[in-house]
């Protein structure tokens, strides 16, 4: 599990000025023109047993076992000193035609830790250490669907700040002591994609097309974003029947701690 210090709810540490009513949370999202209309939103519950007695009225609010359970890494890989986003434009396979951050299924008795290096340097070249990215780690975000009852994915949720630079000394000195030096620099010319997907720079960040997003994105990305502080995540997402086509959370529960 992330590492995150104080667990004190968000809404009891940040002011009311910043308060969100359509997630709960402190902050202000609305600058997030591409985002999904509420109603592809789906209901939110304020609590995990809220979540689990409306997606399985049937079994009284107990999550049945599901034989297709995958585990899953993902990292979000931001420059947050410019307020922009490098996302993945997806060209086959699960979400092809969509944007989305960076990783994919674990290997057989990988680590979320592990995949997640392999998988953002595979998809964008970039190389991070182990020891960076195990600082990284924000959370879980749980998926599952309305049409597919024996599938769920279980995503471990990373979240990379770097820092564009040019200097390939400054780069490599940075690089042998990360972990005191905030965002972690790269040389930008690095970065580069493969025949599955195509990275791309947004240079605000608040202009990501969430339209064309897996919709949770418009829940939880939104809310990373925004917070000019670490946040957590524990996230539960139930998608509605159509799978990509139709891209609607039917209900989702997303608790968020510093």
């Amino acid at each position: 599990m992330p590492s995150c210090g104080s667990v004190t709810p968000l809404f009891a540490a940040i002011p009311a000025l910043f308060w969100n009513t359509m997630g709960g949370a402190a902050f202000d999202t609305r600058s997030f023109r591409c985002a999904l209309p509420p109603a592809r939103l789906g209901t939110r519950h304020k609590t995990r047993q809220e979540y689990y007695d409306a997606v399985y009225p049937c079994t009284g609010g107990k999550p049945p076992f599901r034989c297709k359970r995958k585990e899953y890494s993902l990292v979000v890989v931001t420059e947050s000193e410019r307020q922009r986003i490098l996302l993945g434009l997806k060209h086959r396979g699960f979400g092809a035609g969509f944007f989305n951050s960076f990783g994919g299924k674990l290997d057989e008795d990988e680590s979320p830790v592990t995949g997640d290096v392999r998988e953002l340097e595979e998809e964008t070249n970039i190389k991070v250490p182990r020891s960076v990215m195990e600082q990284c780690e924000i959370g879980t975000l749980n998926f599952t669907f309305e049409d597919d009852d024996d599938f769920e994915m279980a995503v471990h949720l990373f979240r990379l700040d770097i820092a564009c630079r040019t200097d390939d000394s400054d780069v490599g000195r940075k690089q042998m002591c990360p972990s005191s030096l905030g965002p972690f620099p790269i040389d930008p010319q690095v970065i580069r994609g493969c025949d599955e997907i195509t990275p791309q720079w947004f240079d605000d960040w608040t202009a990501i097309p969430l339209d064309n997003m897996f919709a949770d994105d418009s829940i939880w990305l939104t809310r990373l974003l925004a917070a000019d502080f670490r946040v957590c995540f524990d996230g539960w997402f139930h998608f509605q029947p159509g799978g990509q086509d139709v891209n609607s959370v039917k209900h989702y529960c997303l608790e968020m701690t510093l």
